[in-house]
Parts: structure tokens; sequence; C-alpha cells
């Protein structure tokens, strides 16, 4: 994109600090007077000028804001004429609310559900405040086991309880990501903590063509390889789709971590109905950003593994347990590769023997690093230290997660070096 420089201007300076090519052409619209600086001189005085780092830092402030802007133009031309993804709840109400007391009969909601057309009722209480649902495949399981044959059973012996619902002022992302996580196909709108409408799948598939609905199932019904990928590449459209609509981060890496922690418990699934692992409990550890549930659309794999070997196994048993497992992880590796999660070039992946290890070992690991805070130390700790289960046997972790929560705080060192660390970062 063309660039427009004026009086002031520095160029290539980001070039010239990083030392490297430069990136862009430049060409004189008219009369210029340039200096001519050496990048080395520039170099030296930027490291002891804050006024020149802090120019640097604006102008590259100001780069990342156009790029932005371009991105978001350029893929907002291919987004169609959709609804945003952050568009209110709001907006997508478009009916008068319809909702029933605890106390009314099952046939006559079954009759106003059948007479309004609606998927589901509400039930609430004298303030309007939601207690409970009751939706159209409730009635198909509750009939199915002989449950509705009294149909003047008050409503409230049939309906779910605990109504997941969101305000009226969030977004329609926000609603996707609620639908995806519980397996729901309706959701609460709230106005003041009152009943004010619901939203459901269909709503937003005015919303979305790429269905999020559809994703999950897709990637749950892949029965190869190449059935996953191609769901993978879905899932990274989509994100790309958002990204262009102006999602927020916090909902845009929500949702990709969500679509992606389900990529890889099927990863997970297809490789061992091939070449199962070893017959012991384990659990598949997501790191850092993917740890953290952070995951942007472009992203290497951090993950590790661990495994609750016998007590009496043996070392030369245990090594040759974990060569069986680091054998299976190299297959879910490749196979998250294909996906689109490229390995990752510091080795940090279930497939290295280093992190491929068992519950005692994982404590030890991490209580070495909290005694020795050096520098490889606290960048493994800034790592590791996120862990999630999303794979396998998940509540192992928690022992892991709760020794941690307790011992991290006692160590003042370490705590000190990461402070330190944080605020060299600029």
């Amino acid at each position: 994109e063309a660039e427009d420089l004026h009086g002031g201007e520095l160029f290539p300076l980001s070039a010239v600090l990083e030392q490297r090519p430069a990136a862009s052409s430049y060409r004189a619209a008219g009369d210029v007077f340039c200096l001519e600086l050496d990048a080395h001189t520039v170099r030296e005085v930027a490291r002891g000028s804050v006024e020149l780092q802090a120019f640097a830092a604006r102008r590259l402030r100001r780069l990342l804001e156009q790029s932005n802007a371009t991105l978001q133009a350029r893929l907002g031309e291919a987004a169609s004429a959709e609804l945003s993804m952050t568009t209110t709840l709001e907006r997508l109400l478009g009916r008068s609310p319809v909702a029933c007391t605890p106390q009314t009969p099952v046939g006559e909601v079954l009759a106003t559900m059948s007479r309004e057309r609606i998927g589901c009722m509400v039930v609430a209480d004298e303030d309007r405040r939601p207690l409970g649902i009751l939706t159209e495949r409730d009635v198909v399981d509750r009939a199915a086991r002989g449950r509705l044959a009294d149909t003047g059973i008050p409503v409230s012996a049939l309906m779910t309880e605990g109504v997941i619902a969101l305000p009226e002022a969030a977004s329609a992302g926000e609603a996707v990501l609620c639908m995806v996580r519980h397996g729901i196909r309706h959701v609460v709108v709230t106005r003041e903590g009152r009943f004010a409408g619901v939203v459901s799948q269909r709503a937003l598939f005015a919303v979305q063509r790429l269905s999020f609905f559809r994703l999950p199932s897709r990637i749950a019904a892949a029965q190869d390889d190449a059935g996953l990928a191609a769901a993978a590449r879905d899932s990274g459209q989509l994100a790309r789709h958002l990204l262009a609509q102006g999602v927020v981060a916090e909902s845009l890496t929500a949702l990709v971590s969500e679509l992606n922690d389900r990529l890889v418990r099927r990863a997970l699934t297809l490789v061992s109905a091939s070449a199962p692992p070893p017959a012991l409990p384990w659990a598949w550890l997501a790191l850092g950003s993917e740890g953290r549930a952070e995951q942007t659309i472009a992203t290497d794999q951090d993950n590790g593994l661990l495994f609750v070997p016998p007590p009496e196994l043996s070392d030369a048993a245990l090594a040759a347990t974990r060569e069986r497992f680091v054998a299976w992880a190299e297959r879910v590796n490749a196979l998250l590769d294909a996906c689109g999660f490229p390995l990752c070039r510091g080795g940090i992946m279930a497939s290295n023997p280093q992190w491929c290890l068992a519950a005692p070992e994982w404590r030890a690991r991490f209580g070495d690093w909290l005694r020795n805070p050096q520098p490889e130390a606290l960048l493994h700790a800034s790592v590791f230290f996120d862990l999630r289960a999303v794979g396998g046997s998940v509540d192992l972790a928690d022992p892991l997660l709760a020794w941690l929560g307790t011992e991290a705080p006692t160590r003042a060192a370490f705590l000190h070096q990461l402070a330190r660390n944080a605020l060299q970062t600029r």
C-alpha cells in the first residue's frame, strides 16, 4: 500500500534498527531534500536516545494500525453482506418474549409453543427472572422416556434448570461461543436480569453462513486425516472472516481456541484408533497460548504429555513406556501439523521425551524451575505453567496445577526474576 512521507520522517527506520533489508521502495514525488545517515550511527543513537525510541514506537504503532485497517478492508470485501458477529443480541431479538410460570401445565406450554411456532419455552418467576427452559429436544427426549404421559403436571417438573443466559448487550459472537461450549441451541437473553427473549442457532445462521455449529460436528465426524485437515481449514477461514468483521481479540481467540481444542481431541482419537498409546492413564497438555485459550489464527504447537505409571514400575520399564508414548505422540503431532498447526521449532511437543513425563517427573521439573530461576527456567515457566489438559484423562493435571498454585507463591526469588523480566519488556 502506498504511503506518503512528510518532513521529519525517517526511512527505512524499522529495517535499519532491525538490521534487515528494506521491504518497501521509496520514490520522490517532486523535489525532495534528504539527509543520508549511516545505519550504524542511527542504531547507536537509538540505543541512547529516549526521544528516537519513542519516535520509532509511534511510527510502528501507526504502521500497525494502517496494516490492520487494510487487512480488515480486504477481508471485509469477501465477507459478503452478512450481519457482523459484533451485532448485539438486542438487535437479533425479532419478537416479543414468550415465557411461562413454573406452575403452568405442560399441555398448555406445548400448545403455546405450537401456536407461537417457537422452539423453546422459558420458565420465569413473577419478576421475569429465568429459572429454566423447555426445548423441542427436551420434549422429544421426555416423550421417549414416557415422562409426557401426564400433560397436566407443571412445567417445572420437566424443564432444564440452570438457564444459560447472556445480557442483551452481549454480541452474536459471544452467543455462538456459548452455544458451542455448552452444546446448546438456544441462549436466553436478559435485560437487567429479566427475561428479554431467546436467540437460537437459526437466528445466528443469518449472521454467519460458515456455521459455527456445523464446524464442531464436522470435526467430530472426521474419519481420517484428510477429513480433519479439511475441517481445520474451514476453522481458519471462519476465524479470518471474524477478523474481517472486527471481532474483538478476546472473543476471537476464545472461539479459535475452542475449535482448536476439538481438533486436537479428534486428532488424538483418530491416531489412537490405528495406533493406541500404552494402556495407562494419560492427559494431553496444551501449553502457552493454547493453555491460556488465547490462540490466534497462525500458531504453532506447544504441547506435552502427562502419564501415570504403576508405582512398582522399574526405571527400565518406565523408559520403555515413555518411548511408546513418544512414538504415539509423534503421529499426533504430525497430524496436527497437517491440520495447520506447525511443529514447534523449539521442540516443545509431546513427541519430545523431555516433555513426555510421568506425573512425579512433571512436579520435579517444575520444582527445579521454581528453586533455580535461571533465564531458561523462566522461559520454560512462561510456557509450561499455563498448562491445560485438553485430551485423555483431563483430571490428571489437577493435582499438578493445585501443587503449582500453592508452591509458586512461596518462591520469592522466582517471583522476583519473573517480575524483572516483565518490567524489562516495554
